[in-house]
């Protein structure tokens, strides 16, 4: 009820899994598998986006320190990291329009390596993407 709020007054806790150390962590584990991918495990089609979606995001700390991490390590990265899309999620339209207004997150934004969506898990499917307007559906990505 208290929105982007609920995050900075400590209503959430968030610092376990929202820090530097964790985003670097799970960019790690990203770069894993799109080394996987490049061994021939799963083919993976460089001239189309990989969507990289974020459930639940809430305040956007997790997806800025993954993306940062992630922009940081793009000349090892098995894959060019300008055609990964990493999708926030939520179900208030007041956390996306924080994040797109958010100055560290806004230039993730302008370079199209990030979009976000209103969505509820529960009860959609389809995600449609607020900047690109792109949807994703189960089958419509090259790229899974």
């Amino acid at each position: 009820r208290k929105g982007i709020e609920s995050w900075s007054q400590g209503v959430v806790p968030h610092f376990i899994t929202c820090n530097a150390f964790i985003g670097k962590a799970y960019a790690k584990v990203l770069q894993g598998f799109l080394r996987d991918c490049a061994s021939g495990k799963m083919k993976l089609d460089p001239t189309e986006p990989l969507y990289i979606v974020e459930l639940g995001v809430g305040s956007g700390k997790f997806s800025y320190y993954m993306l940062k991490a992630l922009d940081e390590m793009a000349a090892t990265l098995d894959f060019p990291v300008q055609k990964i899309v990493y999708v926030m999620t939520d179900f208030t339209d007041a956390n996306v329009k924080f994040w797109r207004n958010h100055p560290e997150l806004r230039p993730y934004f302008e370079r199209g390596m990030m979009d976000s969506a209103i969505f509820d898990a529960v009860s959609e499917g389809a995600i449609t993407l607020t900047e690109s307007g792109v949807t994703l559906n189960p089958g419509t990505v090259k790229n899974p």
